[in-house]
């Protein structure tokens, strides 16, 4: 006998409960998902071009040659895939290697923008199926709208936040598993008992996907998103769920995995989305607005006939706590997390913008000696008023501020910056990231024109979410 709504766990049922019956009502949510949409498919594009063949590995049919009818275009290629292999693919490009897109300005690990992998190519898939013309039909097609997908992926980006926020021990991978296999579940219109048996075999994946030091980290929420789709489709054919798969007791994930802590949900949904931040500077979150403070001291410096080598004797960072656990070296991409790193290097760079590159282990700054002499010259402190707004969900400030000392009683005064550029509370933040965006979509030799397009029909509700992928699509 299949198992009854009943029969599963509380917080399942809730999950799903927000899903079909809680109303989005925020204006500016659907803009700061336009916004993150551009931003993750810009992101696609950019590693799609990168001269690392990484990303160009992963993506593709795993059959070579494989075409699938009405299958999920991938954007920057020429591939029609099924929505799974579809989900792992944008999935890998959004999230490769940095997580890079969007998520609320948060310590929790992890990026609520890796649930789009799945999100667009069942949505594209399904559109793309739907609105294939019918022998005989008299009723015109209908398939998949924009904003049917901007819906779902404000319904992921809170449900992935909330769970952070209130289970901090939970992996990415899980929780962009979850959020997508719900919101999956959501465009494929499953029952509601097909819902939670997809759901809570999302649950049941509770086992890291990370292996750290491989190549596994670099695709372990595009392997989420893309087990998030396949357990909606099997759970669409009669898979059956997991009853309890969170609180039975000794094998369920809370006793199992969690040691006995319940899952817990907030009792009232909001609207994340509208509070996510952009990554526009190559650094961690809690380190942005500390480039952005040295690039503005720097040029004071320079404007004083000063250089940072010969003449600042110290630099004294006010951080949060965040920030300054963080200073403390490190290889490859964790210098990018390096509060020390970063601003060392920016201040040598005499106000130029850090690179990707630059943290890499065989950059000219990871072995530059005047990177480790001007961090051993900085006074790192945490101020708890920055840390308190860094904790505040109703602030979710990351500031920084910093002072260059020149020698007796000589200094440039110090500089704050509170809430860094890409930011919701930043007015520039949607300008720069139509900036970004159109960078990083010449990257893949997309022309102005087409560019123009994309950026026209992302305000359209209406339009079809395949007529939407197919400007992002490279035509074999």
């Amino acid at each position: 006998m299949a198992a009854q709504a009943s029969d599963y766990d509380r917080v399942l049922q809730d999950t799903l409960d927000y899903i079909h019956h809680a109303p989005i009502t925020s204006a500016s949510a659907y803009d700061l998902a336009r916004l993150s949409l551009l931003d993750a498919l810009g992101t696609a594009i950019a590693n799609l071009s990168s001269p690392d063949p990484t990303y160009r590995r992963l993506v593709g049919p795993m059959v070579p040659g494989t075409t699938v009818l009405c299958g999920f275009r991938l954007p920057g290629t020429s591939f029609e895939l099924d929505p799974v292999k579809g989900a792992f693919d944008l999935g890998a490009l959004i999230t490769h290697p940095h997580g890079s897109t969007s998520g609320p300005p948060t310590t929790t690990p992890g990026h609520p923008s890796s649930t789009l992998g799945a999100l667009l190519a069942t949505a594209d898939w399904l559109s793309r199926t739907r609105t294939r013309p019918a022998p005989a039909s008299p009723e015109p097609p209908t398939g998949v709208s924009l904003r049917t997908l901007l819906t779902v992926q404000i319904e992921a980006y809170e449900l992935y936040g909330c769970l952070a926020a209130h289970n901090p021990t939970l992996s990415p991978a899980l929780l962009a598993n979850v959020a997508a296999t719900a919101c999956v579940s959501h465009l494929l219109e499953l029952s509601e008992e097909d819902a939670l048996a997809a759901l809570s075999n999302a649950w049941a994946d509770a086992g890291a996907l990370r292996v750290p030091g491989s190549g596994r980290k670099s695709w372990e929420v595009a392997d989420a998103g893309a087990r998030a789709v396949q357990h909606a489709l099997l759970a669409q054919r009669g898979q059956p769920g997991v009853p309890m798969v969170l609180g039975a007791e000794g094998w369920g994930v809370q006793d199992a995995v969690l040691g006995g802590m319940d899952v817990r949900l907030p009792g009232v949904y909001g609207s994340l989305e509208k509070n996510a931040y952009f990554q526009l500077v190559p650094a961690a979150w809690w380190a942005v607005s500390a480039v952005e403070a040295a690039v503005g001291l720097v040029g004071m410096l320079l404007e004083m006939g000063l250089s940072v080598e010969k003449d600042v004797q110290n630099v004294v960072l006010r951080t949060t706590r965040a920030g300054k656990r963080s200073c403390g070296g490190g290889s490859g991409v964790g210098r990018r997390g390096d509060l020390g790193y970063v601003v060392a290097v920016v201040l040598l760079l005499e106000g130029e913008m850090v690179e990707e590159e630059d943290y890499e282990d065989d950059s000219a700054w990871a072995r530059d000696p005047r990177v480790e002499a001007l961090r051993g010259r900085m006074i790192v402190v945490e101020d708890e008023e920055f840390t308190r707004g860094y904790d505040d969900e109703r602030t979710r400030s990351a500031a920084n501020g910093i002072k260059l000392l020149l020698g007796v009683d000589a200094e440039v005064p110090e500089k704050v910056v509170e809430f860094p550029v890409g930011h919701p509370k930043r007015e520039d933040t949607a300008l720069m990231v139509g900036e970004k965006f159109r960078k990083n979509m010449q990257k893949g030799d997309f022309g102005d024109d087409r560019v123009d397009e994309m950026l026209e029909m992302v305000e359209v509700d209406d339009i079809e979410v395949a007529d939407f992928v197919d400007l992002f699509w490279k035509w074999a």
